[in-house]
């Protein structure tokens, strides 16, 4: 849980820091510098969202692993048990019987950790890259301005995509 005890803004300046070296340069530039041809639109949106995702695993990937990790907990064993007593594998008995109950525990993560991801600010202003932006970058800048129809609009806009 460490990375939820330290700011978000440090977790942002950790990132740049480490992106921001030459060994990594092929990671940032639009088209890698390995002698591979130009990324497409897609590819390279892609390519350029990748710090990004890194930023929000280490951000938000303990408390999801934590929270699916109690859930695995309480799941109750006697079914896995009693499937492996007649003869399936450890894997097999995790596959059809212990993941379908972790299923709502699953969805359950994923919904929270959208919301958290959608609503990050100061990840996504520290590390984005220009060409893409997240939701809440357009909300911080139109906020600065005075635009307050605008924030609004978009605020509802990640209000639902959170809901």
């Amino acid at each position: 849980l460490l990375p939820l005890l330290i700011a978000p803004v440090m977790t942002g300046i950790a990132a740049i820091s480490f992106w921001n070296r030459p060994v990594l340069d092929f990671v940032l530039s639009d088209a890698p510098q390995m002698g591979w041809p130009p990324l497409d639109n897609f590819t390279g949106a892609i390519w350029r969202t990748l710090p990004l995702l890194i930023g929000y695993a280490l951000r938000f990937g303990p408390l999801a692993i934590l929270l699916l990790h109690e859930a695995l907990r309480r799941a109750p064993r006697v079914l896995e048990e009693a499937a492996q007593g007649l003869g399936a594998s450890p894997r097999h008995a995790f596959w059809t019987i212990t993941l379908p109950q972790l299923s709502p525990a699953i969805l359950g993560v994923f919904a929270l950790l959208w919301a958290l991801c959608a609503g990050e600010l100061s990840t996504s202003v520290l590390v984005n890259q220009p060409g893409g932006q997240t939701l809440p970058v357009p909300i911080f800048n139109q906020m600065h301005i005075g635009a307050s129809e605008e924030v609004a609009a978009l605020s509802l806009t990640l209000f639902a995509l959170c809901g």
